[in-house]
């Protein structure tokens, strides 16, 4: 004990910083090292569990910086280092670049402020009257971080806020440009694009299937019953289409009545035996307006040779359609 009690209080008793040596450990050394060692581990905790929003982490985390800052001001024996450890929390908070976190941290520096000059015997108005100004001049300072602290913020909000409105108008721009704006379907442009990427991509081995689909009769649909109803049974296939295709292959509107799906990964007969189950389903529903069922007919193409281009893939596909078309409408051939 008595190496140990010469070891620690030797220094200080020649540097003159105490005249009792107990007072002076309990109050610059273990109580410090206990308040910080309590909210370190109280600031762990919180910021260990998932269950906290990342937000009221950060708070944390700069609540407990203010709380080692305001320990180190009331048991520092230099005022300016003092002051000094006060603005830390507030610097720091500039990095997250939002302002709740500056005026959190404006605020905990005007508490810490406060709190030194109650806690602090060195500090105190009572016992130094001419030591108002310098208090006054640290919060002009924590004044002053705090304006210049938002400029680079309100720059940098303004500045994403103009890039996401620029993505969100790009991307609306590209939807719009690859969408048929009546049903939502990919448009002509869009095929095409698909078409050509997955052809140039055949040599892997990816299998690939076309079918391209027009309603039978179309224009007497609007010729008789108006354009509405001709809409009506167009939105009505590309549901059947959607709700059987889009999930995995590329659903289209090519063009007025037609339309084409690319199946990826699937042979001709496959891609056949699905269509065939498209068209008994729209076939067997019998629209309000009319007596008669409306069909469609389907043409069906398995690529097969990589040095066929999309265009020629789509017209052979498009040939075998008017095979169908040939042979009596309302059905789907290879």
């Amino acid at each position: 004990m008595a190496v140990a009690d010469y070891v620690l209080m030797f220094p200080l008793k020649m540097g003159g910083y105490i005249e009792v040596e107990g007072y002076y450990v309990m109050e610059h050394v273990i109580l410090p090292g206990f308040v910080n060692l309590f909210s370190y581990l109280i600031t762990r905790f919180l910021v260990k569990r998932d269950n906290i929003n990342p937000k009221i982490k950060n708070i944390v985390l700069l609540t407990q910086m203010a709380i080692s800052a305001c320990v180190f001001g009331v048991t520092e024996c230099t005022f300016a280092a003092s002051l000094a450890a006060v603005l830390i929390p507030l610097f720091m908070s500039t990095m997250y670049g939002k302002k709740l976190y500056l005026n959190y941290s404006m605020v905990l520096a005007l508490i810490s402020l406060i709190l030194i000059a109650l806690l602090s015997e060195r500090y105190s108005l009572d016992y130094h009257p001419d030591i108002l100004f310098s208090y006054l001049v640290i919060i002009l300072i924590i004044l002053i971080i705090r304006v210049i602290g938002t400029v680079p913020m309100e720059f940098s909000n303004s500045s994403v806020s103009a890039i996401r409105s620029h993505e969100d108008q790009s991307q609306t721009l590209e939807v719009q440009l690859l969408h048929d704006s009546m049903t939502g379907l990919y448009n002509h442009t869009a095929f095409y694009g698909f078409l050509e990427q997955l052809t140039k991509h055949s040599y892997e081995g990816n299998k690939i299937s076309l079918a391209v689909i027009d309603i039978d009769n179309f224009k007497k649909v609007n010729d008789t019953y108006g354009h509405d109803k001709g809409d009506e049974v167009i939105l009505y296939l590309c549901s059947l289409l959607q709700e059987h295709f889009s999930a995995i292959h590329y659903v289209c509107r090519y063009g007025g009545e037609e339309f084409a799906v690319i199946f990826c990964d699937i042979r001709a007969k496959e891609a056949k035996r699905m269509m065939d189950e498209v068209l008994v389903e729209f076939r067997t529903h019998l629209f309000a307006w009319k007596p008669d069922p409306v069909t469609f007919s389907c043409g069906i193409f398995e690529y097969v040779d990589a040095r066929m281009s999309a265009r020629e893939f789509f017209t052979i596909t498009d040939k075998v359609l008017y095979r169908a078309k040939d042979n009596g409408k309302n059905q789907c051939i290879l």
